[in-house]
């Protein structure tokens, strides 16, 4: 099971976002894409996550291995992910997981 909560909190303490949130302060339009709600930033929409979150590699698995990921292809993880979720490099650490999958 995910922890969205222990999610939301290392968002908050990630030095990187706190950066584009504390830009989005001063200046709504400083960082394109990003925008804050309540405590949650968000790019285009989508929660972001720190790109060193050590929850990243479950949420791989959850979303691609798993009965609702069903071991689908790149494009439909990424899509699924993407869906909700961003971090940088997200599109690229899909492609690594799906190409290391032996199912």
């Amino acid at each position: 099971m995910v922890d969205w909560g222990a999610i939301k909190e290392e968002s908050v303490r990630d030095k990187e976002l706190g950066k584009i949130r504390a830009d989005l302060r001063k200046d709504k339009n400083s960082q394109p894409g990003y925008s804050i709600e309540g405590e949650r930033l968000l790019y285009q929409g989508r929660f972001v996550m720190p790109r060193t979150s050590i929850h990243i590699p479950h949420l791989l698995q959850e979303f691609h291995g798993s009965a609702v990921g069903g071991h689908s292809g790149v494009q439909k993880t990424y899509r699924r992910l993407a869906a909700e979720l961003y971090w940088k490099g997200m599109h690229k650490d899909v492609e690594e997981m799906v190409a290391r999958c032996e199912v």
